[in-house]
């Protein structure tokens, strides 16, 4: 057992890592992998290698092309930061450490995954940080004093080149690896100067602001931000083989002790990295690209979405389903921004809002959202989700020739080639399948002014020219019901028997109810198109709320929202 404790905890670190992406943060992969397009070319790879930092970036993004499958993500990154913990002791070993020090080793991983929760960090600086590993146990391994100064000057110059500004921390423990030896002072000195030196050429030759060739171009998502978190990150790689110092052997109490310690602080530490309004969003996203509806209700039912994006994604999927009507009120809403949100200029917010109009029938708008948030993406990527649905779109608008400029570039990545290549070959047929079938149907067929001002207008459109288009029915419903209008209400629900119902749906019941009543005193004579129970409920409900309004209970009812009740 002895023998093999530090295998066993690294495979139980590994497990750790892998269930916590798993389980808790599974959107993450989805979201970084859309925002690239890694393209197998020679253009593309040199478009790339030009910058410091290259090969980091364009490792970086073949790994991340894999995220289009969460498992394979999942995987990507703990075998990373596996690695980086094994790396760790092994340069840990080098200083001397015993054994009972293991467990030091596992610090610049938890950092690290507690860094990766802000989700803008780009997988190039996971891989330029095991690249700096590497590097540094190559350069332990050198012995004679010459080849350590041509390794400390051009090998730290072709590191720079390749991944970038990750060279400092390998300066930093050369500095460290040579500070007892007056002979290895050179060594270090040269290397802090060919390092700086390097980093000002590149600035010189490029449009890049100077920090960033001394803090990484390409290992953060937004250009104009390096999280400090970054830097720390940077210095405990370098620095922790330090705790390899310790002569004095550890007992194993204290180890022990140690060891609950770290793993204690890697708990309570790594979560505070994850923001959960960030990662819910992402989540109803991901679950909107892929169309789990049933999974969207799912985890709302278990709790309330807290943001105007999540809860447009929970409207959708009600929609969806068929049950926008019944059961839209059993949630939190937030006006009609929960139904569609308004245009912001983001490269993500807009993707979500982008499929709701889509399945709404609204194609342009659609294409308006995606467009904007292509070119919004901080760093001047392109998205591959989003240049296929703009492909896609365009196809429905019969602009074949931007729709094949969109589609040879999808031909040239791996997991979207194959869509590309038979859309090209049948693009005549696209409109064949049962889905764009239905989106051509739907579209609105003439030019016009749009306004997201009246959104209820917008809907109104789409049922004029298809009175059978559901969605658009249940949006213009929903949508007056949420801006409390029970008089557009009233002149809009007659689209039902149109949109294929026979009675209405139970909230939509409740508003047609409540307005009746209030408009005739009593419910003789109302529309046979209530149910009687729906009609016993408000019955119930008036009566408890002319008596004690505190004491109502309207849970999961229109009358809960329309009358701001607790």
């Amino acid at each position: 057992m002895n023998k093999y404790y530090k295998h066993i905890l690294s495979a139980i670190f590994f497990v750790m890592v892998f269930l916590f992406w798993r389980v808790g943060y599974a959107c993450a992969f989805s979201y970084h992998e859309q925002f690239q397009m890694f393209m197998v070319t020679k253009s593309y790879f040199l478009e790339r290698i030009i910058l410091p930092g290259g090969m980091a970036d364009y490792l970086g993004e073949f790994f991340v092309q894999f995220y289009y499958f969460p498992l394979f993500g999942t995987l990507i990154v703990s075998i990373f930061l596996t690695a980086i913990q094994i790396l760790t002791w092994k340069l840990l070993k080098i200083f001397s450490a015993v054994d009972y020090a293991y467990i030091f080793s596992f610090l610049p991983s938890i950092f690290l995954w507690r860094y990766m929760g802000n989700e803008s960090v780009l997988l190039s600086f996971v891989v330029a940080i095991v690249a700096a590993l590497v590097f540094d146990l190559g350069y332990v391994a050198i012995k004679n004093n010459v080849a350590r100064i041509i390794c400390g000057t051009l090998g730290v110059t072709a590191f720079y080149w390749l991944f970038g500004a990750m060279a400092f921390s390998v300066v930093l423990f050369i500095v460290i690896y040579n500070y007892k030896s007056k002979i290895n002072v050179i060594i270090s000195v040269s290397a802090i100067l060919v390092t700086i030196t390097t980093a000002l050429v590149f600035y010189r030759f490029s449009s890049y602001p100077l920090f960033r060739f001394f803090l990484g171009i390409n290992y953060f998502r937004f250009p104009t931000q390096i999280p400090i978190m970054q830097v720390f990150v940077m210095i405990a790689v370098a620095s922790m083989p330090l705790l390899g110092l310790m002569e004095k052997k550890l007992n194993k109490k204290i180890a022990l002790g140690l060891g609950i310690f770290v793993v204690g602080f890697g708990v309570v530490y790594i979560p505070t990295g994850f923001k959960s309004l960030n990662y819910e969003v992402m989540q109803y996203d991901y679950l909107v690209r892929i169309g789990n509806w049933e999974k969207i209700i799912e985890i709302s039912d278990k709790q309330n979405p807290r943001t105007p994006q999540s809860v447009a994604c929970l409207n959708l999927a009600l929609a969806e389903k068929g049950q926008l009507g019944e059961r839209m009120f059993n949630y939190f809403q937030n006006g009609h921004e929960g139904l569609v949100p308004s245009f912001v200029r983001d490269f993500f917010l807009p993707l979500s809002t982008a499929e709701i109009y889509l399945r709404l029938g609204m194609v342009n708008s659609s294409m308006r959202n995606l467009f904007e948030a292509q070119e919004a993406i901080p760093n001047y990527r392109k998205s591959v989700r989003i240049t296929k649905r703009l492909a896609e779109l365009n196809i429905i608008n019969e602009d074949y020739e931007v729709a094949k400029k969109y589609l040879k570039m999808l031909s040239k990545t791996l997991f979207y080639k194959d869509f590309a290549n038979n859309t090209l070959a049948n693009i005549d047929k696209f409109k064949d399948s049962k889905f764009w079938a239905s989106v051509s149907k739907n579209r609105y067929q003439k030019d016009f002014l749009f306004s997201e001002a009246e959104p209820d207008q917008m809907y109104g459109l789409l049922l004029v020219q298809n009175g059978k288009n559901r969605m658009a029915f249940d949006y213009l419903m929903a949508d007056v019901l949420l801006e409390k209008d029970l008089q557009k209400f009233i002149n809009y629900y007659q689209f039902y028997k149109d949109a294929g119902y026979k009675i209405l749906p139970k909230n939509f019941q409740e508003a047609l109810i409540f307005a009746y009543y209030k408009t005739h005193g009593s419910l003789s004579g109302i529309p046979p198109i209530v149910t009687t129970n729906v009609v016993n409920d408000f019955q119930q409900f008036i009566q408890a709320y002319s008596r004690n309004i505190q004491a109502v209970n309207a849970d999961n009812t229109y009358y809960k929202y329309l009358l701001n009740l607790k």
